[in-house]
């Protein structure tokens, strides 16, 4: 199946274009087979992903650009984000307390959380996090 891809700016802006899209491909293409509740935690997923890239990869420079790609699978709906931004990483921690509560911390528990993987590549300056979400199988689906 086709990719479909979104180029956007280093902008406070740019993750909701990305969820937009997201939305478009998930309510209307018949192979991607999500509920509204998958959608939108894989929206939650996929703004916390593009704010990472944003403030992270790239330093919030609004003249960078990053792409966003949705693969339609067979068994989920894959998303890749890359970037030519400073190297990063995914590092293994548990998110912030109770006790510690502010606003900021909880992104990267929220994408493990709500994807089946979550993977961060850099080849070749490149960086590129993949987030995959497995279809459901339900009655009527074909194994």
């Amino acid at each position: 199946m086709p990719v479909v891809s979104l180029d956007l700016p280093a902008e406070r802006s740019s993750p909701a274009a990305a969820r937009a899209l997201l939305s478009e491909v998930a309510r209307e293409c018949r192979s991607v087979r999500l509920s509204e509740a998958e959608i939108a935690e894989l929206s939650v997923v996929l703004h916390e992903a593009c704010t990472n890239v944003i403030e992270h990869a790239l330093g919030g420079d609004r003249e960078r650009r990053f792409r966003v790609e949705f693969h339609r699978l067979a068994t989920g709906l894959a998303i890749v984000i890359e970037d030519d931004g400073a190297a990063y990483s995914l590092p293994e921690r548990a998110p912030p307390t109770p006790e510690d509560l502010h606003e900021r911390g909880y992104g990267l528990h929220i994408m493990r959380s709500w994807s089946d993987r979550v993977r961060l590549e850099r080849r070749g300056g490149v960086n590129r996090l993949h987030l995959f979400r497995a279809y459901e199988i339900r009655a009527g689906d074909r194994a």
